[in-house]
Parts: structure tokens; C-alpha cells; sequence
């Protein structure tokens, strides 16, 4: 079977993984996603010896898996996920008659459900995120269970490489959460629960193999999810996929990568923000209730900052007073998993910063004439961080439309660091911002910012295609 052929599937393959509560057990759902990927809707006359090595199973399993799709009744129909050879177009087909003698059971996708996943590959054609996401997802199903060959080895800086050894439920779990991940390789919601569902093991399991895809290098970055004091809100746990450890296919690989490390720049209020609120507290407890703190320690310093990112109140709608709600710095106060808080908000942070330089590059570099923007880029990422970050019912409760001022907070620094990363991505390829913005998405590839774990770090890596034909401008 054709590459090209199998590419066309892949559509139908991200449906097929991202569809929760099957009933169908971890390698079953392989088995399945794997027929599909390989043979489509025609028959899979392999043997048993053939089968296991083509599908990467053990006998044992795959005759399990088989067995189960063949029975299966569990789905929307009453037909099963697979069917006996052309079970579904022969009239006269008796179960369990076979030529005498022939030693392969032959089975192919059930029609109806064929048909599905067909549809489901048309409406995935053509999109920029799904091709790459899809070759990705290729490359992941063709890994064998134990490949030794150089190419297909995991290296980890400072030791030596890893042989790829990861059993069917990990490799289940990688190619779902590609299919949930972003070009760049970022899954913002990788709660446990959801992958528990949609992988068909249980929760220990996918702890398990999430660690293991982690020791094997597969995954650059891990956020646990949590639930603030004041912020965030509830929030699943986050990952970011190693996009070089499998490797991908396409115009984009191509392109070398690029890796900067940077100092948190305009994020290091937001990284430190929890220790600033504290020593502020300590000091206003020990100063008069009549006295003075000015500057960056007065109790409205967040609010003060807040008010340089463009308001969205227009016409008769007026901004929240000030004195409405408690100042805002007594939402980071003695917060218990502040190091488990911080970590999620400078993800979240360069997530955002990523989002706006990948997709709003000119916005970005645009000089503002007015604090005022009743719509756009700006009141799109303010719902975005409200939505995302400040959901905790205790936050809405206590600081009311404070909270509207908060998420200016948090976008003003998002915003500043955006055009911070244009700027160094300027200075390092000796070009004008100006042009670095032009060239986004055309010779700047796949930018992505994140946090280094357990350091005030951030980490730049884009593809560079080639240098921009026009004249360079030194910085």
C-alpha cells in the first residue's frame, strides 16, 4: 500500500482516536486505527505470523483485538467494527465456513463504519495543521515495537541513545495525543481522565506510559493540572510533544531548526509574581494602616500596570473603579502550589505569546495610537486569558470586575513578550522585524516559546527555510 494512500487515511485515523468511549480495549483501538491506516476498506488476507509482525502485536493479542472487533456490537449500529472477508456484501456468507484447508482467516473493515471513516479523512484534507499533525501521526504508527536501527532510536543530550521499546498502550497514547496536539507539538488539555477515554486503559496506565513516553524523550515539556486558590481555575494537565524525537515529514522538516534560549524578559512579573504579593504583604502588615507604599510595591501596582494594556470599555460602558474590589496582588498571597501555579501560567503565557506571533505577527509589531480597541486581536486574547485562567469561582466571587483588570495584566505582559521574541528572532537572523513579520510562515516556520522546567528560562525554536531574499538590515 501506498504512502500516499495511507496519508489520504490519516483523517479518518484522527477521528477514530479522538473518539471517546468506544468500549473497545487499548489494542483493539490499535488494531483497528491500524487496519484502517494500511488496508482501508480491503481485505487483510495476512497470517497470523504475518499479521503480528505487520501490525507490531504479539500473536496472543492480535488474535484478541481481532476477535473482539469481529464481535463487537457495543458501537451506535448493530454491526460489528470488522467483518469476516466481504461479510457485508455476500448475501449467501455462512459464519465460520472457510475454504478447507486454508490457513489464513481473512477479515476487512465493516462497510457502514468504512464509510465513516472515509468521510471523516475527506473533511480532514487540505488544512496546513492536518497535514502536519497527520505525518506525525504516520510516522508514529510505523515505529515497530522494538526498533534498534539508529534512525528510530530516541537520543537524550549526555547519554547515550535509547532503543525505542514502547508496548501498544504507549504507542496508542503518542499517536492520540499527536492527533490532539497543534503543529508545534502542544496538547493543552491532556488531563488524565480525557486520555484514560479515549486510549481505553485506566488512569494508573496512562500515568504510567506518560512517564515512560517522557524517559524515552518523546515529551519536551509535562504541566500537572490543578486548581489555584484565586488563580487559575480548574485546569487540565498540558504537554508539549518532542517534534524532532520521531521526526515529521514534509516542506517544513526540511527546514534546519533554530534554538534560542532566553532570558523571561517582559514574563518575569508574571514568574514572580507570587513573590512580589507576598513581600508586599509582609511590609503592610508591619507598616500603619495610614502609611504609604509607593512604586512597584504599592497595593495597586497590578492594576497600575494593567492599565497600559488597550481597554475594551466603550460608548457608555465605563472601567471598574479601582477602590470596587480588593487590590488584585491579594489573589497571589500565600498560595499554597505556587510553584505548581507558576509553572501552568508561564506555560499558558508562552502558549499565548506562540499563538500571536505564529498567527497575528502584524498585529503584534503595530504600533497602538489609542489605549482604546472595542474589538480584534486584543479583546481576542483577553477572552482567551479570562477564560482560560481566571474560571475560579472564589476570584469572581471576591475581586468581582478586578477580574477584567487582571486578565489586562496578564495580556500586557503577553502582548510586550511577543514583541520581544520578533525582535530577538530579528537580532539573530541580522533582519528588520519588519521583515521577520513578513516572512512568518514562509521562511520562519513553526515558532514556539516554552518554559524550561525548573528554570527562569523560556526556550525559542522555530524552522528557518532560507534567509528572506530582500535586503538585510542589520540590528
Amino acid at each position: 500500500m501506498s504512502i500516499w494512500r495511507e496519508q489520504r487515511r490519516l483523517g479518518g485515523v484522527r477521528w477514530l482516536l479522538e473518539k471517546e468511549n468506544t468500549g473497545l480495549s487499548c489494542v483493539a483501538k490499535y488494531l483497528l486505527a491500524r487496519v484502517w491506516l494500511q488496508f482501508g476498506t480491503f481485505p487483510v488476507e495476512e497470517k497470523i505470523s504475518a499479521s503480528q509482525e505487520v501490525f507490531g502485536i504479539s500473536r496472543r493479542a492480535f488474535i484478541k483485538a481481532r476477535n473482539e472487533l469481529l464481535a463487537d456490537s457495543g458501537r451506535d449500529g448493530s454491526s460489528s467494527y470488522l467483518v469476516n472477508r466481504s461479510q457485508d456484501e455476500r448475501s449467501d456468507w455462512r459464519g465460520g465456513s472457510f475454504t478447507p484447508g486454508r490457513p489464513v482467516r481473512a477479515f476487512r473493515i465493516e462497510r457502514a463504519f468504512g464509510e465513516k471513516l472515509a468521510a471523516a479523512s475527506l473533511r480532514g484534507a487540505g488544512s496546513n495543521d492536518h497535514n502536519i499533525t497527520a505525518a506525525l501521526l504516520y510516522r508514529t504508527f510505523s515505529l515497530s515495537k522494538n526498533a534498534d536501527r539508529p534512525e528510530e532510536s530516541v537520543k537524550e543530550e549526555g547519554s547515550r541513545a535509547l532503543p525505542f521499546r514502547l508496548a501498544v498502550p504507549g504507542r496508542l497514547l503518542l499517536a492520540i495525543l499527536w492527533s490532539l496536539a497543534d503543529r508545534r507539538g502542544v496538547v493543552a488539555d491532556a488531563g488524565h481522565r480525557r486520555l484514560s477515554q479515549l486510549a481505553g486503559v485506566s488512569l494508573g496506565q496512562v500515568r504510567n506510559q506518560l512517564a515512560r513516553l517522557e524517559q524515552l524523550g518523546l515529551l519536551t515539556l509535562r504541566v500537572p493540572g490543578l486548581t489555584g486558590r484565586f488563580v487559575p481555575g480548574k485546569v487540565p494537565s498540558a504537554l508539549v510533544l518532542n517534534r524532532t524525537a520521531i521526526g515529521c515529514s514534509g516542506a517544513a522538516s526540511d527546514a534546519p531548526l533554530r534554538e534560542w534560549i532566553l532570558d523571561l524578559g517582559k514574563l518575569r512579573s508574571v514568574a514572580f509574581v507570587h513573590q512580589t504579593s507576598d513581600q508586599i504583604w509582609k511590609k503592610r502588615n508591619m507598616t500603619s494602616p495610614l502609611g504609604r507604599i509607593s512604586g512597584r510595591e504599592s497595593d495597586r501596582w497590578i492594576e497600575a500596570e494593567a492599565s497600559g494594556y488597550p481597554s475594551l470599555a466603550g460608548g457608555k460602558q465605563k472601567e471598574p473603579e479601582k477602590e470596587a474590589f480588593p487590590p488584585l496582588y491579594s489573589a497571589f498571597v500565600a498560595e499554597p502550589r505556587r510553584a505548581e501555579v507558576r509553572e501552568y501560567l508561564l506555560f499558558k503565557a508562552c502558549e499565548y505569546v506562540t499563538w500571536l506571533v505564529n498567527d497575528q505577527p502584524a498585529q503584534v509589531l503595530k504600533k497602538r495610537k489609542s489605549k482604546k480597541n472595542k474589538s480584534g486581536i486584543h479583546g481576542l486574547l483577553l477572552k482567551r486569558v479570562e477564560k482560560d485562567l481566571l474560571s475560579n469561582g472564589r476570584l469572581k466571587e471576591r475581586f468581582g470586575e478586578g477580574r477584567t483588570v487582571l486578565a489586562r495584566w496578564f495580556c500586557l505582559h503577553i502582548w510586550q513578550r511577543a514583541q520581544e521574541v520578533i525582535g530577538i528572532m530579528a537580532k539573530q537572523e541580522s533582519v528588520s522585524p519588519e521583515s521577520v513579520v513578513k516572512n512568518i510562515g514562509s521562511n520562519y516556520l513553526d515558532i514556539l516559546l516554552i518554559p524550561v522546567p525548573g528554570k527562569t528560562v523560556n526556550s525559542l525554536t522555530y524552522r528557518l527555510r532560507e534567509q528572506p531574499a530582500e535586503e538585510e538590515k542589520s540590528i
